[in-house]
């Protein structure tokens, strides 16, 4: 069966359209608690995830073979809280010797 009359074509909502702009101010927000630029986050949160998928590559390793990569995720870990905590708050870790 066809339909004579044609659909009506879906148009963003107001609903969607607060979102989106709670969600620009939320960004916004989060850009100026860290003092970054857009790029400059997008720079160092894609910096911190490859830092986190390669620890934990070397945690799946350190599983399989218990001898290898026995601080890397550890030091990964204590790396990256030194470049986002620490920096912000002189707190440091009790981090373990870099020696892998």
């Amino acid at each position: 069966m066809y339909l004579e009359t044609p659909l009506p074509v879906a148009t963003p909502s107001n609903r969607w359209q607060r979102q989106a702009a709670q969600n620009m101010e939320g960004v916004r927000q989060h850009l100026e608690s860290v003092n970054e630029s857009y790029f400059q986050h997008l720079q160092h949160a894609t910096g911190f995830g490859l830092c986190l998928i390669t620890a934990g590559f070397a945690c799946l390793l350190h599983g399989l073979i218990p001898s290898m990569c026995t601080t890397t995720g550890s030091k990964a870990i204590c790396k990256l809280h030194d470049k986002m905590v620490v920096n912000r708050k002189q707190n440091p870790l009790d981090c373990p010797d870099q020696t892998d």
